[in-house]
């Protein structure tokens, strides 16, 4: 169970919800960051916290660095953490993996320069809606 502190309105609870939903991505402090973004209607959670019962895996960092949470409690290290459930294994290889050749990877990349103009057209919309959204 993850808890993300909420400012004046109380807090987002959320368990690990990836075998509920059969969703990969929805660790409990995802889930919980989903929640929070959704309940304050905003995709900035500066001013609030996260409780996690262990250190948060790379992908779940991710997800409180981009919701800029300004602070982290866990009761678990990643040391801990990793020496029960093999967390470490995944972590070591997403690194390792980064610096191999493309042939070499765990998952193929390409980059499709075709397609580039669109894709930063694209963006460009979402920064424009994202602003409009901002400013209202």
């Amino acid at each position: 169970m993850v808890m993300v502190s909420l400012p004046n309105t109380g807090q987002a609870e959320s368990p690990n919800r990836s075998l509920i939903d059969y969703d990969p991505t929805a660790h409990a402090e995802v889930s919980a960051i989903r929640k929070a973004c959704k309940e304050l209607k905003t995709i900035d959670l500066t001013g609030c916290h996260i409780y996690t019962s262990c250190y948060p895996c790379r992908m779940c960092m991710a997800a409180i660095y981009w919701a800029r949470l300004e602070a982290i409690f866990y009761a678990v290290s990643m040391e801990e953490y990793s020496q029960a459930a093999n967390f470490n294994i995944w972590t070591k290889m997403m690194t390792e993996d980064e610096v191999k050749p493309n042939e070499e990877r765990t998952i193929y990349r390409e980059w499709v320069s075709s397609y580039a103009e669109a894709a930063k057209k694209v963006g460009e919309e979402w920064l424009l809606k994202k602003e409009k959204a901002e400013k209202a």
